[in-house]
């Protein structure tokens, strides 16, 4: 499974609480959860929501790599069966809206996520690594592309989003572009290619 497909079917599998907490397997909780669901309690409305809680990098981590912003990240859903992830794991989408939902970039209190990734063995974390710089440019394609509305193929329509303005020839395996556009517009996984008459996006 895609990370974003196993969270929905975890946060569905949810769907008798109020609440769910994810954590990683190199994540543990310090503090109080009595006190997190309290503090939740007071602000949680009649819409599903997903709530920041603060996280910090365990002094025996051995990573020492950023792993939210501002010491925040999103880890509580309120009403989880109700929200889903498409394109990335970070983009949640309450029940059928189709822009993701942000949550707010206050903490609740209550619960502090430590992360602690020197408790993986140094082959599953060479593995880690590996899955992460592939996902890391699937997920931002598929974010890019939901973004601007144009499929996961090249489409006239979704070369016309992306440049209103250019003339886009059709061919039976390719597309055309004769004018100079910003071909870093383009998504990663288009194939194209120059050549005397253009740049080549093929089919």
């Amino acid at each position: 499974m895609f990370e974003c497909d196993s969270k929905s079917m975890l946060l569905e599998k949810a769907k008798d609480y109020d609440y769910a907490i994810q954590f990683g397997c190199d994540e543990y909780p310090v503090g109080s959860f009595d006190e997190l669901v309290r503090n939740l309690d007071k602000i949680a409305g009649e819409k599903p929501e997903i709530f920041r809680i603060y996280a910090v990098i365990d002094e025996s981590d051995t990573s020492k790599r950023p792993i939210s912003k501002y010491g925040k990240t999103e880890k509580v859903f309120y009403k989880p069966h109700r929200i889903k992830c498409h394109n990335t794991h970070w983009s949640h989408f309450i029940d059928r809206e189709d822009k993701p939902s942000r949550s707010s970039e206050k903490a609740v209190e209550g619960i502090t996520i430590h992360h602690d990734q020197s408790v993986r063995e140094k082959s599953r974390e060479n593995l880690m690594d590996i899955y992460q710089n592939r996902q890391y440019v699937d997920e931002r394609e598929k974010y890019y592309m939901h973004k601007h509305g144009i499929d996961r193929k090249p489409t006239i329509k979704g070369l016309k989003k992306l440049f209103p303005s250019t003339n886009v020839i059709e061919n039976n395996t390719n597309f055309l572009i004769k004018e100079s556009i910003d071909a870093t517009k383009l998504p990663v996984s288009w194939v194209r290619c120059m050549t005397p008459d253009g740049l080549c996006i093929m089919k």
